[in-house]
C-alpha cells in the first residue's frame, strides 16, 4: 500500500520537475534553479526512478515515455551522482529478473555485458552532443575530462582533510553538521564531505559511524532479498534514489529520501515483530 501512494505522488513530482527542466532547456533565461543544475537533477531523479520503475512494472507507454525523457533531460542537465543512482537502479532490477528463472538471468547477464560494453562511446557521443549544443553540467563536464566520470573535482583534497579531522577526534565527532563548521579551516566556504560514511564518521566519531553504516546496509540487503515484493521494490526505490549520491556528492541532512528509506526500514521491522509476538 506504501509502495503505490508513494509512486503515484513521486509521479506527479516528476511531471512537473520534468518540466521545468525542459523549460530550461528551452528557455535557459527561467532557469528557476539560478544555474544550479545539482539541485534541479537531485530534484528529479526520485520521481523518474518512480516513474522507471511504473514503466518496468506496469508498461504503460506514458511511463515509459516519461522514464525515457527523463534520462534524456537528466543527462543533458544533470550530475554524476544521480545518474549513477539511475543506473543502480536498472542494475537491481535486472538483477531481481535474473533470480526469477534461468532464461531471464541469461538475457540479464546478456543485456549487462552489452551496457558494459557500449556504456562508453556511447556516453562520449551523447556528452560530445551535450556540449555541441551549449549544455554544461557537472555530468557533462567529468565526462568531457580524461578521467570520465572518475573526475575528481577537488574530492580527494577534501577527502583527505575530513579524513584528518576524524583522526584527531575520533570517539564522539564534531556534532551534528560539525564538518561545515571545521572545513572553513581548509575550505574557502563551509562544504560537507560529499561522501555519507565520511560525514557520519565526522559528526558522531569513526566508531558510531562505522556501526551505523553497518546496521544501515545490512538493513537494506534484508530488504533486497525480502519475500515481500512491495517492500524489496520500495526499498530499491528509496534506496537507489538516495544512496548513490550521498556517496559522491550529497548531504545526508540535506537528503529527505535518506530519512525517508530509513522509516521504511524501521516501520518494516517494527511490523514484522508484532506479528511474530501476535503469533
Amino acid at each position: 500500500m506504501f509502495l503505490n501512494g508513494f509512486l503515484q505522488i513521486a509521479r506527479w513530482k516528476f511531471i512537473f520537475s520534468i518540466l521545468a527542466q525542459i523549460l530550461i532547456i528551452l528557455q535557459p533565461s527561467r532557469d528557476i534553479f539560478g544555474g544550479d543544475y545539482m539541485n534541479a537533477a537531485n530534484a528529479l531523479i526520485v520521481g523518474l526512478i518512480s516513474v522507471s520503475f511504473l514503466a518496468y512494472r506496469d508498461k504503460k507507454w506514458y511511463d515509459i515515455v516519461g522514464a525515457i525523457a527523463g534520462t534524456v533531460v537528466l543527462f543533458m542537465n544533470g550530475s554524476r551522482g544521480v545518474f549513477l543512482s539511475l543506473v543502480l537502479f536498472w542494475v537491481l532490477i535486472l538483477i531481481y529478473n535474473g533470480t526469477r528463472d534461468i532464461k531471464s538471468m541469461i538475457a540479464s547477464t546478456v543485456v549487462v555485458l552489452l551496457v558494459v560494453t557500449i556504456s562508453g562511446p556511447l556516453l562520449d557521443l551523447l556528452s560530445s552532443l551535450a556540449q555541441q549544443s551549449g549544455v554544461s553540467t557537472h555530468l557533462t563536464d567529468a565526462l568531457g575530462s580524461d578521467e570520465g566520470l572518475f573526475y575528481d573535482e577537488n574530492r580527494t583534497y577534501l577527502f583527505i582533510n575530513f579524513w584528518q579531522a576524524i583522526l584527531e577526534k575520533p570517539l564522539f565527532g564534531y556534532g551534528i553538521m560539525g564538518d561545515r563548521a571545521i572545513s572553513e579551516s581548509f575550505s574557502y566556504k563551509p562544504i560537507y564531505p560529499h561522501n555519507i560514511f565520511l560525514e557520519l564518521s565526522v559528526d558522531f566519531g569513526l566508531v558510531i559511524g562505522v556501526i551505523v553504516m553497518l546496521v544501515f546496509l545490512l538493513s537494506v540487503i534484508k530488504g533486497l532479498i525480502s519475500r515481500n515484493l512491495d517492500f524489496k521494490f520500495g526499498v530499491i526505490v528509496l534506496f537507489c534514489s538516495c544512496f548513490v549520491k550521498l556517496l559522491v556528492s550529497s548531504s545526508l541532512w540535506q537528503d529527505q529520501m535518506f530519512f525517508m528509506l530509513l522509516g521504511f526500514l524501521l516501520a518494516e521491522s517494527i511490523m514484522r515483530r508484532k506479528k511474530v509476538l501476535q503469533i
